[in-house]
């Protein structure tokens, strides 16, 4: 589509009406302005200190006019394929990142603060909203300390998030929803379900949650599929109550779980839950719990970590998970940055000398 490009600055302001970078709104400006359906807003790298100030974004956009808010460090779009460069700092003490608008996307930001009321970053009221490449971070020991709250048929994908151990790091609300390739740091669980909805949970890592790494404690349809649980305090996958429709598990590994690597606690999904191609690693527990004999298709176990080091979660080489195709293969980060997750990456060199790339579980010499 033929976007319409507005621009935002930390020098903007003033009598500038946002159409260039020269004369760049504040980001108050172009939320008050207000921006519109159709337009690009290009947030230029800077410190945007919003203290107690919530930001809402109720502007709808459209099935074919949406909005994009893009951030960038000093050309447009130099951020889109680049992880590492400096991105706009969006910060709070107790505000939130509120989207309450339709047709949002928004890409390439680093949102954080020490709310304790909702989320940093929330989506609400609106519909089709969604987070790419995004840094999310809530520093508040609060329960209500969530990095981001999940809702009205929304998704995030190559974000890095993070929160405090007092609560969960997304929180998953009643609508159908997609977490795709992103690294989901520290928290109580990882995600925590809530609702009957339709939720696709793939290739994120699950690191260090101080409970489970996914928490349903509500009835949904449920795909969860190559992610990497590494190190949850509990459990990595925890249904602790019936389900209303049928969950497939698939091609993910669990390391170093303290509890089960999957727990169906209630024992009341037997049928309902399809595991197949799971890899386990040193699951304090076992493996997976409760399903009685209902059977767990192609399970692999490995003799040793299938990650490098706890700080570098690529895996080894000659791992059943590698040679099944698991995840993981995209991790290859210590997780500070932005690096790409999910995408192709370099892993060393095949026979002969030839780069190998990793693309999803596909290694390519």
């Amino acid at each position: 589509m033929a976007w319409t490009e507005r621009y935002v600055s930390v020098a903007g302001g003033g009598a500038h009406d946002g159409t260039s970078e020269a004369n760049a709104w504040t980001l108050a400006e172009a939320i008050a302005a207000p921006y519109a359906a159709g337009q690009r807003i290009n947030v230029k790298a800077g410190t945007y200190a919003n203290t107690t100030t919530t930001r809402t974004f109720g502007v709808a956009g459209t099935t074919t006019a949406p909005i994009w808010w893009r951030g960038y460090n000093a050309t447009i779009g130099d951020l889109d394929s680049d992880f590492a460069t400096a991105k706009p700092a969006i910060t709070f003490t107790t505000g939130v990142f509120d989207c309450t608008g339709s047709f949002h996307l928004f890409s390439n930001l680093d949102i954080s603060g020490a709310q304790t009321t909702a989320a940093q970053f929330r989506t609400r009221t609106g519909t089709n909203n969604y987070i790419d490449r995004c840094r999310i971070e809530c520093t508040s020991a609060s329960a209500n300390g969530r990095a981001l709250s999940l809702s009205s048929r929304s998704g995030i994908t190559r974000s890095w998030l993070k929160c405090t151990s007092s609560a969960n790091v997304i929180d998953a609300g009643a609508a159908d929803l997609y977490i795709a390739g992103n690294a989901l740091i520290n928290g109580a669980s990882g995600v925590a379900i809530s609702g009957a909805q339709r939720v696709t949970i793939a290739f994120n890592t699950f690191v260090d949650q101080g409970a489970d790494g996914i928490n349903c404690p509500s009835g949904a349809m449920l795909w969860i599929l190559s992610n990497s649980f590494y190190s949850p305090a509990s459990d990595g996958i925890d249904f602790n109550t019936a389900m209303a429709i049928a969950g497939v598990i698939a091609n993910n590994i669990f390391s170093e779980c303290g509890g089960y690597g999957i727990n169906n606690s209630t024992a009341a999904n037997t049928a309902t839950i399809l595991r197949l191609h799971n890899d386990f690693y040193n699951n304090t527990s076992g493996n997976e719990n409760g399903f009685g004999d209902f059977p767990s298709l192609g399970e692999q176990t490995e003799s040793s970590s299938p990650f490098l080091s706890a700080t570098d979660l690529s895996l080894i080489a000659g791992r059943n998970a590698i040679a099944n195709g698991f995840p993981g293969l995209f991790e290859n980060q210590t997780y500070t940055s932005y690096l790409d997750i999910g995408a192709v990456q370099k892993l060393g060199t095949g026979g002969g000398g030839t780069p190998r790339l990793i693309d999803k579980g596909l290694i390519i010499s």
